[in-house]
């Protein structure tokens, strides 16, 4: 919209219908009517809302509470400038980093440690051939933070024993590598987060390999958790250390991990297995579970369509396991892997 020094005539009309009594309503709106418009916009609109009149110049920039979303599309230097531009304590941002904006990112992070960022969300975009981008060690100088994605990156080592999140509520940890000392570092990460309540762990690497799933052995640790998922295509020689007051549990394992995973899991309340196998040893692991678990509530299975057991006899067979809870009831589903649905299987019945 133009402004009215841009015209090239006089105003020979009366004031426009909107603002009949000549008041200006947008820089006469309370300051807390303002900032929840702003909060409700997106970052690219609510930066736009400087050029609506002179006091909202800066609004956006003064404006706690807001979101900071950056996409990989959006040029190092934008970010650069609401980085700087932004005034207030950052409770949440989502970083996208394009492969040309790897070298950016340890600027970025530094902004928002200091900051005070709460909740982080880094995302990698990778291309074909192309191996895991390095997250850099200032990750570990955002002390504040509550809540952390981290996508399709790699994990430093750490650095000191004070390198860590002491107020680190949820972790979610997908597609990651954990490099030089991975095991160490990946055991380390969780335990120098000692409020951890919720824990996301898909698909990692370690040490940026595939070893068969011959990895040394570690242990999580985090007699706070309450919530954890973890899922592997193989053995991380991973084990759970006591969970006292977990309540849900998602677990994508099989084969070897699940007896090093299934004692810390006996206080669990609702528990969903994806992918058996029917194996011996995977039904023992359920079997072991059902005769320890005095508040499980409900236990989800999920048959794989590779497994020599059907449905019924895997159903059949658990409906045979004593059980600590006798309210917990029992699901058995077929296992889908979405990501290798055909196209021509839209229309048929799940």
């Amino acid at each position: 919209m133009p402004s009215p020094v841009q015209g090239k005539h006089p105003r020979t009309t009366p004031l426009s219908p909107a603002i009949p009594d000549g008041t200006d309503h947008l820089s006469s709106l309370p300051v807390e009517m303002t900032e929840e418009i702003l909060r409700r916009l997106s970052l690219d609109d609510a930066v736009r809302t400087s050029a609506l009149a002179k006091p909202w110049r800066y609004r956006w920039a003064e404006c706690p509470g807001f979101k900071l979303v950056f996409v990989a599309e959006d040029p190092p230097a934008a970010v650069d400038a609401v980085l700087a531009g932004y005034a207030c304590n950052v409770s949440y941002a989502q970083l996208d980093v394009a492969p040309e904006s790897n070298g950016k990112v340890d600027g970025w992070i530094r902004a928002l440690a200091a900051k005070g960022i709460r909740c982080l969300v880094l995302c990698f975009t990778l291309v074909l051939s192309m191996r895991w981008l390095p997250v850099p060690a200032s990750l570990f100088s955002c002390r504040e933070l509550t809540s952390l994605l981290l996508k399709s990156c790699e994990i430093p080592a750490l650095r000191s024993s004070s390198d860590g999140f002491p107020n680190l509520l949820a972790l979610e940890l997908d597609d990651v590598n954990f490099w030089e000392n991975g095991q160490k570092t990946f055991e380390a990460l969780i335990a120098r987060s000692p409020l951890l309540r919720s824990l996301r762990i898909m698909f990692p690497s370690i040490n940026g390999e595939d070893d068969g799933g011959n990895y040394s052995e570690w242990t999580i640790r985090a007699p706070n958790l309450r919530i954890l998922s973890m899922g592997a295509w193989q053995d991380c020689g991973w084990r759970l250390d006591d969970l006292p007051l977990i309540e849900e549990a998602c677990i994508h394992l099989e084969g070897n991990e699940l007896p090093r995973i299934l004692p810390a899991l006996t206080r669990v309340e609702n528990l969903s297995v994806e992918g058996i196998m029917g194996h011996t040893n995977e039904l023992q692991f359920i079997k072991f579970l059902m005769s320890k678990a005095t508040v499980l509530e409900e236990i989800e299975i999920y048959v794989h369509d590779d497994s020599p057991m059907s449905i019924e006899v895997v159903s059949d067979e658990l409906s045979q396991y004593k059980k600590a809870s006798l309210q917990a009831g029992i699901i058995v589903n077929r296992y889908v892997d979405y990501n290798n649905i055909d196209e021509t299987d839209d229309d048929e019945e799940p």
